[in-house]
């Protein structure tokens, strides 16, 4: 059975995030930043696979209902390069 880390770890190694998904994830920690990103720095960039990650994970741990189902959607467009 595949566990996150190891689905992580798989695609991170060879997949590049598309623009759009850097552009989500950046208007998501925007939208979210008191509730779910309040220890990242205003002037953090993203700009990896395991930046967009966090993202999503920080969103369904911080988050309620609605950045839950954002975070899936987050991660949907993070796994569709596979």
């Amino acid at each position: 059975m595949k566990t996150l880390e190891s689905v992580e770890d798989q695609v991170s190694l060879t997949c590049p995030v598309s623009e759009d998904v850097l552009q989500q994830a950046r208007a998501l920690v925007k939208k979210h930043f008191a509730k779910c990103f309040w220890f990242r720095h205003p002037e953090a960039s993203l700009m990896s696979w395991e930046d967009v990650y966090l993202v999503v994970q920080h969103l369904r741990e911080y988050g309620g209902r609605r950045e839950w189902a954002e975070a899936q959607e987050l991660w949907k467009a993070l796994r569709s390069c596979r």
